[in-house]
Protein backbone atom coordinates (compact mmCIF):
# COMPACT_ATOMS: atom_id res chain seq x y z
CA UNK A 1 0.00 0.00 0.00
CA UNK A 2 0.90 3.49 -0.90
CA UNK A 3 0.25 5.22 2.69
CA UNK A 4 2.09 7.98 3.72
CA UNK A 5 4.55 8.01 0.64
CA UNK A 6 1.89 7.81 -2.15
CA UNK A 7 -0.51 10.68 -0.38
CA UNK A 8 3.03 13.03 -0.38
CA UNK A 9 3.77 12.27 -4.08
CA UNK A 10 0.55 13.31 -5.01
CA UNK A 11 0.72 16.67 -3.42
CA UNK A 12 2.52 19.61 -5.31
CA UNK A 13 6.20 19.82 -4.23
CA UNK A 14 5.98 23.90 -4.76
CA UNK A 15 2.08 25.18 -4.42
CA UNK A 16 2.22 28.89 -5.97
CA UNK A 17 -0.71 30.74 -4.09
CA UNK A 18 -1.57 34.17 -3.90
CA UNK A 19 -1.59 34.34 -0.04
CA UNK A 20 -0.39 32.02 2.49
CA UNK A 21 0.00 32.67 6.41
CA UNK A 22 3.95 32.44 5.42
CA UNK A 23 4.02 35.00 2.78
CA UNK A 24 1.81 37.82 2.91
CA UNK A 25 2.17 40.23 -0.15
CA UNK A 26 0.65 42.80 1.67
CA UNK A 27 3.37 42.96 4.50
CA UNK A 28 6.48 41.67 2.78
CA UNK A 29 9.03 43.51 0.37
CA UNK A 30 11.03 41.96 -2.07
CA UNK A 31 15.24 42.61 -0.86
CA UNK A 32 14.56 43.94 2.60
CA UNK A 33 16.76 41.69 4.11
CA UNK A 34 19.62 42.10 1.48
CA UNK A 35 19.38 46.12 2.00
CA UNK A 36 19.02 46.20 5.58
CA UNK A 37 22.84 47.57 6.22
CA UNK A 38 22.69 49.78 3.35
CA UNK A 39 19.34 51.16 4.38
CA UNK A 40 20.82 51.94 7.52
CA UNK A 41 23.97 53.44 6.33
CA UNK A 42 22.37 55.56 3.39
CA UNK A 43 19.43 56.66 6.28
CA UNK A 44 16.78 56.23 2.81
CA UNK A 45 15.30 53.57 1.33
CA UNK A 46 13.98 53.65 -1.95
CA UNK A 47 10.73 51.69 -2.87
CA UNK A 48 10.15 50.50 -7.08
CA UNK A 49 7.61 48.05 -7.96
CA UNK A 50 9.92 45.23 -9.51
CA UNK A 51 12.47 42.62 -8.15
CA UNK A 52 14.30 42.92 -11.24
CA UNK A 53 14.49 46.72 -10.79
CA UNK A 54 16.02 46.05 -7.23
CA UNK A 55 18.38 43.67 -8.50
CA UNK A 56 19.44 46.31 -11.47
CA UNK A 57 19.93 48.68 -9.20
CA UNK A 58 21.88 46.48 -6.56
CA UNK A 59 24.07 45.64 -9.28
CA UNK A 60 24.86 49.42 -10.10
CA UNK A 61 25.83 50.24 -6.48
CA UNK A 62 22.40 51.33 -5.28
CA UNK A 63 21.57 49.02 -2.61
CA UNK A 64 19.21 50.56 -0.79
CA UNK A 65 15.96 49.61 -2.87
CA UNK A 66 12.97 47.12 -2.07
CA UNK A 67 10.01 46.06 -4.26
CA UNK A 68 6.61 45.05 -3.50
CA UNK A 69 6.06 41.55 -4.54
CA UNK A 70 3.81 42.12 -7.20
CA UNK A 71 1.19 44.16 -5.34
CA UNK A 72 0.56 47.81 -4.86
CA UNK A 73 2.50 49.62 -1.78
CA UNK A 74 0.55 48.82 1.37
CA UNK A 75 0.72 50.48 4.58
CA UNK A 76 1.93 47.71 6.35
CA UNK A 77 4.80 47.93 3.76
CA UNK A 78 5.29 51.31 5.26
CA UNK A 79 5.44 50.49 8.86
CA UNK A 80 7.74 47.90 7.77
CA UNK A 81 10.35 50.26 6.53
CA UNK A 82 10.31 52.63 9.37
CA UNK A 83 12.21 49.80 11.27
CA UNK A 84 15.11 50.99 9.23
CA UNK A 85 14.85 54.43 8.15
CA UNK A 86 11.33 56.97 8.33
CA UNK A 87 13.62 58.55 4.75
CA UNK A 88 11.45 56.45 2.89
CA UNK A 89 11.17 57.44 -1.29
CA UNK A 90 8.62 56.00 -3.76
CA UNK A 91 10.22 55.64 -7.48
CA UNK A 92 7.21 56.26 -9.66
CA UNK A 93 7.46 56.73 -13.78
CA UNK A 94 7.07 59.72 -15.20
CA UNK A 95 3.49 58.86 -17.30
CA UNK A 96 0.33 59.38 -16.51
CA UNK A 97 -0.05 56.01 -14.37
CA UNK A 98 2.76 56.71 -12.22
CA UNK A 99 1.54 60.03 -11.34
CA UNK A 100 -1.62 58.76 -9.94
CA UNK A 101 0.29 56.15 -7.92
CA UNK A 102 2.48 58.74 -6.62
CA UNK A 103 -1.53 60.45 -5.68
CA UNK A 104 -2.51 57.35 -3.96
CA UNK A 105 0.49 56.21 -2.42
CA UNK A 106 -0.16 59.47 -0.50
CA UNK A 107 -2.89 57.98 1.61
CA UNK A 108 -1.20 54.90 2.68
CA UNK A 109 1.94 56.83 3.77
CA UNK A 110 -0.26 58.48 5.83
CA UNK A 111 -2.34 55.84 7.22
CA UNK A 112 0.76 54.44 8.15
CA UNK A 113 1.79 57.86 9.99
CA UNK A 114 4.44 58.75 7.56
CA UNK A 115 5.23 61.53 5.57
CA UNK A 116 7.04 59.54 2.36
CA UNK A 117 8.24 60.74 -0.98
CA UNK A 118 7.71 60.73 -4.36
CA UNK A 119 10.56 60.46 -7.51
CA UNK A 120 9.75 60.46 -10.73
CA UNK A 121 11.74 58.48 -13.86
CA UNK A 122 11.41 60.19 -17.28
CA UNK A 123 8.42 58.85 -18.77
CA UNK A 124 8.68 55.58 -20.48
CA UNK A 125 11.58 54.49 -17.99
CA UNK A 126 11.59 52.31 -15.21
CA UNK A 127 14.84 51.92 -12.74
CA UNK A 128 15.98 49.21 -14.40
CA UNK A 129 16.54 50.84 -17.56
CA UNK A 130 17.28 54.02 -16.19
CA UNK A 131 20.12 52.59 -14.14
CA UNK A 132 21.56 50.78 -17.34
CA UNK A 133 21.49 53.75 -19.79
CA UNK A 134 22.15 56.56 -17.45
CA UNK A 135 23.90 54.68 -14.00
CA UNK A 136 24.12 55.52 -10.32
CA UNK A 137 24.46 59.27 -10.07
CA UNK A 138 21.78 60.26 -12.56
CA UNK A 139 19.52 58.20 -10.43
CA UNK A 140 20.84 59.40 -6.91
CA UNK A 141 20.11 63.23 -8.58
CA UNK A 142 16.41 62.09 -9.09
CA UNK A 143 16.22 61.25 -5.98
CA UNK A 144 17.42 64.62 -4.47
CA UNK A 145 14.80 66.25 -5.99
CA UNK A 146 11.84 64.08 -4.90
CA UNK A 147 8.75 65.98 -3.91
CA UNK A 148 7.08 65.30 -0.02
CA UNK A 149 4.24 63.34 -0.64
CA UNK A 150 1.79 65.16 0.70
CA UNK A 151 2.71 68.67 -1.67
CA UNK A 152 2.81 66.46 -4.14
CA UNK A 153 -0.56 65.26 -3.73
CA UNK A 154 -2.08 68.49 -3.31
CA UNK A 155 -0.76 69.68 -6.24
CA UNK A 156 -2.20 66.47 -7.87
CA UNK A 157 -5.58 67.18 -7.47
CA UNK A 158 -5.72 71.13 -7.86
CA UNK A 159 -3.97 69.81 -11.39
CA UNK A 160 -7.20 67.20 -11.64
CA UNK A 161 -9.83 69.01 -10.07
CA UNK A 162 -9.14 72.63 -11.18
CA UNK A 163 -9.91 76.20 -8.89
CA UNK A 164 -13.37 76.29 -10.05
CA UNK A 165 -15.93 76.31 -7.08
CA UNK A 166 -17.07 72.67 -7.97
CA UNK A 167 -13.08 71.65 -8.10
CA UNK A 168 -12.52 72.84 -5.09
CA UNK A 169 -15.64 71.10 -3.72
CA UNK A 170 -13.97 67.97 -4.89
CA UNK A 171 -10.69 68.25 -3.79
CA UNK A 172 -12.39 69.13 0.08
CA UNK A 173 -14.09 65.34 -0.81
CA UNK A 174 -11.15 64.28 -1.49
CA UNK A 175 -8.98 65.77 0.86
CA UNK A 176 -11.15 64.79 4.16
CA UNK A 177 -11.14 61.21 2.70
CA UNK A 178 -7.87 60.71 2.48
CA UNK A 179 -7.26 62.44 6.01
CA UNK A 180 -9.79 60.32 7.85
CA UNK A 181 -7.51 58.03 7.33
CA UNK A 182 -4.71 59.65 9.65
CA UNK A 183 -4.17 58.34 13.12
CA UNK A 184 -1.74 60.85 14.40
CA UNK A 185 -2.79 64.01 15.61
CA UNK A 186 0.10 65.88 15.26
CA UNK A 187 0.03 64.96 11.37
CA UNK A 188 -3.07 65.54 11.10
CA UNK A 189 -2.49 68.83 12.45
CA UNK A 190 0.25 69.92 9.51
CA UNK A 191 -1.77 68.41 6.93
CA UNK A 192 -4.88 70.73 7.74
Amino acid sequence: GGGADSAAQDSPTYLNSPETPVVEKGRELYGLYQARRAIRDAGRVLVVEGYLDVVALAQAGVEYAVATLGTALTADHVRLLTRYTRNITALFDGDDAGRNAAARSFEIFSEAGLFGQAAFLPNGEDPDTFIRSRGKAALEAILERATPLADYYFSWLEQRYGKTLDGKSQIAGEVSRALAKVNNPFEMDLLV
